[in-house]
């Protein structure tokens, strides 16, 4: 399968999730090729050199367009290859690649590529309560329809420190804007709970590289 965790807005919980999802693989005995496309390499910095880091040169994608199709090639050529082997493709799409990475699955029609090879493509998509993160979810969300129709698409509330959606006021701009703009397109798609993490007990944890799969591992003293 394609995996990908893909968000417009940053501080979502994509990487976390991205790096939770390579544990669980890892710890099944599944092989996977792990991809990130964002300017911050977090997923690398989690799970080693194994992470291919894709994404052309701002500036020079400015003069030419078309490094954008030979920057993200190492994704499709690894999408090729999973069906015949049985490896998973991981993707990390960070803010500001959204645009980029679906005008790539339009240009080299992936949709009916993966069709073709029987690998499906499930997309988790981060949000928080809070305007600028709900709108960025419903751009992707949409962007992602357009761009692979066939992909199944998870919405995935990250309770971070701001909490569930569901208990703000109805008046609050977060709810109306959760309602009119996103709710409508995330009707019968699963709905994923990321539960919260304060801030600022989740930065240490982070700068120690700590993961799922270093703390199955911990003695329970540890």
């Amino acid at each position: 399968a394609l995996l990908g965790v893909l968000g417009q807005e940053s501080a979502g919980g994509k990487t976390t999730l991205t790096t939770a999802m390579a544990d669980v693989l890892t710890m099944a005995g599944h092989p996977f090729a792990a991809f990130q496309a964002d300017d911050k390499p977090r997923l690398q910095q989690m799970l080693g050199a194994r992470v291919v880091n894709l994404g052309a040169d701002p500036e020079l994608l400015l003069r030419q367009p078309s490094l954008l199709r030979t920057a993200y090639t190492p994704l499709y050529s690894a999408c090729e290859q999973a069906h015949k082997t049985g490896t998973s493709v991981l993707l990390d799409g960070g803010a500001r690649e959204i645009e980029n990475l679906a005008g790539f699955f339009t240009d080299v029609e992936i949709d009916e590529d993966l069709l073709r090879w029987k690998l499906p493509m499930l997309v988790f998509v981060p949000m928080q309560s809070d305007p600028e993160s709900i709108s960025g979810a419903a751009f992707t969300w949409r962007r992602l329809r357009e761009s692979v129709p066939s992909v199944q698409l998870v919405l995935v509330e990250n309770l971070h420190d701001r909490g569930a959606i569901e208990r703000l006021p109805a008046s609050s701009p977060a709810r109306r804007l959760f309602s009119a703009e996103l709710a409508p397109l995330v009707v019968g798609a699963p709905h994923l709970i990321m539960p919260a993490m304060i801030t600022e007990f989740w930065q240490p944890f982070e700068e120690a590289g700590t993961r799922f799969l270093k703390i199955m591992a911990l003695e329970a003293e540890e």
